[in-house]
Parts: C-alpha cells; sequence; structure tokens
C-alpha cells in the first residue's frame, strides 16, 4: 500500500525577531534560526548542532525540540525524536502541533496505534486541524480498519476542500475496499485540485489496473513520471503493466529503472527475473531472484520462480528445497505444490510425487490438464 501523508513538521522559516519573542535568549533564537536553515539545505548534523545550543541556552525552548525531534527523525534516531516530542508536548500540554509531530514520528517508527493516540489528542485540542485527521486515517488504513479511515479522510475533506490529500488517501482506501468508481473521483478530484501531483496518477493508475484499463494506467505512469522521474514505484508499476500487455522489452527496462533508483524493491528483482527467465537467461533470473530473496525471504511465490530455474539448471535438490520453503510460506499455494511433484518424480520419488500432484490439482483444478501434458511428454522421454 502506499499512503501519501502532508506531514507538518513545524519547520517554520520564522524571522529572527520572531524567534526572539519566544525565548528568554537571543543566543538561542541565534542558533534556532542558523539551525533552521541548515535544515532547509538539509545539513542535517549541522541543524542537530545548533538545535543542541539553541536548547542549551534555552532549556524551554518548544520550537527547538520539535524541529531538533524532525532532525532526528529523520536521521532514523527514533528515541531521540520521540524523546523530544514528549519534551515539546511536556512543556507545553495544550499545543496541539507538538501531539500532531509526535504522532508522525510514531508513525514513521511503524508504531500505529501511538500515533493513532496522539493524532486523536491534536484533534481533541484542534477540532478543525484537517490534517490531524487525514493522518488519524492513514493510521487506520495501515490497521486494516478501512472504514475508520474512510470517515476521518472525510472529515478532512469537509474542513479543507482545496487540498488533494482528503481525497488521494481516501480514493487509495476505496480502492482497498473494492470500490473502484468511488476511488476512481476521488482520484480524479486530487488531479483537479492538484494537477501536478504525481501521486495521484499513479494512484489513479493502480485504478485502473484494477479496473483492467491497462492504457489509461500506462498513460497515467507515464505523466506520473514525467512529474516524478525519481518514482520507482512508477516504473515498477509500469512495468507490470507492460509485462500484461506482454511487452517484455519495455517491462524489463521499467524493472531495471525502478531497481537502479530503490536497490531495496524486492517485487522488482522478481518481476524482472520473470522476463530474464522467459527470455533464456536463467543465471540472470537466479541472481535476481537470489536478490529478491534477501530483501523480502517470506515471499512464497519468489521461491516458486526460483525453484523453476533451479530445476531447469540441473539443481533438483535445489529446486524441491525452494518448493517446501514455498509452501511453508503459502500452503494454498497449488504450483508449488505442482512444480514439487515434477522435481520429485525426476529423483525416482513417485509416491510423494502422487501426493503433490492430488494436493495441486485440488487446489485449483486449471493446473491438472497442463500438467498432465508435462508429465506424458516426460514419461515419454524417459522410455525412449
Amino acid at each position: 500500500m502506499r499512503f501519501v501523508a502532508p506531514l507538518f513538521l513545524c519547520i517554520a522559516t520564522l524571522s529572527f525577531q520572531t524567534i526572539f519573542s519566544q525565548t528568554k535568549s537571543r543566543a538561542a533564537g541565534e542558533f534556532y534560526n542558523r539551525g533552521l536553515e541548515k535544515q532547509a539545505v538539509n545539513n542535517l548534523e549541522g541543524a542537530l548542532a545548533d538545535y543542541d545550543k539553541a536548547i542549551e541556552f534555552d532549556p524551554k525552548f518548544i520550537d527547538a525540540y520539535n524541529n531538533r525531534a524532525n532532525v532526528r527523525m529523520a536521521k532514523g534516531d527514533k528515541a531521540g525524536a520521540l524523546a523530544d516530542y514528549t519534551k515539546a508536548i511536556e512543556l507545553n500540554p495544550k499545543e496541539f502541533m507538538s501531539y500532531y509531530n509526535r504522532g508522525v514520528g510514531e508513525m514513521n517508527f511503524g508504531d500505529m496505534d501511538a500515533a493513532i493516540a496522539d493524532f486523536t489528542k491534536s484533534i481533541e485540542i484542534s477540532p478543525t486541524f484537517a490534517t490531524g485527521y487525514n493522518n488519524r486515517g492513514n493510521g487506520f488504513r495501515a490497521k486494516g480498519d478501512l472504514d475508520a479511515a474512510i470517515k476521518d479522510y472525510t472529515r478532512a475533506i469537509e474542513l479543507d476542500m482545496k487540498s488533494p490529500f482528503g481525497y488521494y488517501n481516501r480514493a487509495s482506501a476505496l480502492k482497498d475496499k473494492g470500490q473502484l468508481d468511488a476511488a476512481l473521483a476521488d482520484s480524479n478530484k486530487a488531479i483537479e485540485i492538484s494537477p501536478q501531483f504525481a501521486d495521484a496518477y499513479y494512484n489513479r493508475a493502480l485504478i485502473y489496473e484494477d479496473q483492467k484499463l491497462t492504457d489509461k494506467a500506462i498513460e497515467d505512469l507515464n505523466r506520473c513520471l514525467q512529474l516524478n522521474p525519481e518514482n520507482a514505484d512508477g516504473f515498477y508499476a509500469r512495468g507490470l503493466a507492460f509485462q500484461s500487455k506482454s511487452e517484455s522489452k519495455a517491462a524489463l527496462a521499467d524493472f531495471t529503472k525502478a531497481i537502479v533508483l530503490n536497490p531495496t524493491l524486492s517485487g522488482a528483482y522478481l518481476a524482472r527475473g520473470i522476463i530474464e527467465k522467459t527470455n533464456g537467461d536463467v543465471s540472470a533470473a537466479l541472481a535476481d531472484y537470489n536478490r529478491a530473496i534477501e530483501l523480502d525471504p517470506n515471499d512464497a511465490v519468489v521461491y516458486v520462480n526460483r525453484g523453476i530455474a533451479r530445476q531447469e539448471k540441473g539443481d533438483v535438490k535445489g529446486a524441491i528445497a525452494d518448493y517446501t520453503k514455498a509452501i511453508e510460506l503459502d500452503p494454498s499455494s497449488a504450483t508449488a505444490y505442482a512444480n514439487r511433484g515434477v522435481s520429485l518424480l525426476l529423483t525416482g520419488r513417485e509416491e510423494e510425487a502422487v501426493r503433490d500432484f492430488t494436493r495441486s490439482f485440488k487446489l485449483d483444478p486449471s493446473l491438472k490438464p497442463s500438467f498432465e501434458i508435462y508429465l506424458r511428454k516426460m514419461k515419454d522421454r524417459r522410455a525412449q
């Protein structure tokens, strides 16, 4: 799933005079403003040092704690970020933005229950805070509570009808519920409000894919990538669309580009490996399957595909191991049972093979005709 959460992290461009009015120390204000300037150009170490000094001069400087937390979050310092957000709340428990900021931090670190609690507190203090509803909706959606998410997105839209984010996020939740027409309407609205919103085109493309409108999906992904040529997910999604149209050359190029942009995108390695295997480059396919498994060792589909490639390379033992792992991860995988059955036959373990074929065809009867043809051919070859 893909979320776009407008994250208000209090990175304000406040003038020195404004800051000085909020702090007892002129030095604290100077270091704070300098920290803002460094943070704006992504000089995180420099910004962190300046916020440290601002807090040293004024230990009750709420904005300095909030912004130091933002920097710590960007650096992956979960404990430090949450400690700073919490300190800001202790200094002023009635400031809704401090709860919101901590909620964003908790969400980024995967603690959805804590994030929802903090977004709720921010909304209680400021009932018209549309972004609080929007991000609480993201928290509910991440937990699978789509109805609660849609309710929050709808409230965010009511409070700020000119923002595309409520429509965008509600479209995602409606898509998850299978309400594709409503999801499409919301995606259209998000794009109408913000025609340069690249992720809105990406989201609408996914809806078109669900509607089997692949050409429209590709059009939207083209637009998404024009607006954001660094979007690895966009290239991956377009590659899948091309693959569904049997345009393997274009798909292969997109999967490769996705991997270049995001070397941790496991699905792109799997998809590229499938094309490489089809093109006869089994060694390249195996390399991609291996990398996909390193990134996501719980994806049964990758093990099935690597098993097929290993078997083609003559590594029947390795193939059986992969099919067995796939079955452990997904006991409903009919293809894993069927392919393991073939491998077992090649090693003379016919009784085990029959059990696997029986299980496979029970799970998916449509596999039976093609595998029966394959088995007959294999039997004929062995009889020659």
